[in-house]
């Protein structure tokens, strides 16, 4: 774990890890999230002050990997839009890879 990073106490099913962002007062909660199909998808969260809900924009990047390491690196040195989200109060995920779980389904021509 990172020297500032905290683990955030709860379901231990569920690991959270709050990080710092550098050159912003918002943390990121780095995580693991179940897609429909099964497979542990590594995202970064992060929400505006206040209580919520709020709408939410998905920034899937990457092609599957890399992991975490592609989340915090992602969350700490492309947060400019991140942040521009964040102030017109909308929760802002970034997620190592575009699944298939996220993804339109299509249909291959037989």
């Amino acid at each position: 774990m990172p020297a500032n990073a905290a683990a955030v106490p709860g379901d231990p099913q569920h690991p959270v890890m709050v990080e710092p962002v550098r050159g912003s007062d918002i943390p990121v909660q780095l995580m693991y999230v179940e897609m429909i199909d099964g497979v542990y998808v590594p995202i970064g969260l992060r929400t505006p002050p206040g209580p919520g809900p709020f709408p939410l924009v998905l920034f899937a990047y990457g092609n599957g990997g890399g992991g975490m390491t592609v989340v915090r690196e992602f969350t700490q040195n492309v947060s400019f839009t991140q942040e521009q989200f964040l102030r017109a109060g909308y929760a802002v995920a970034c997620c190592a890879t575009a699944p298939r779980s996220i993804m339109p389904m299509t249909r291959s021509a037989s």
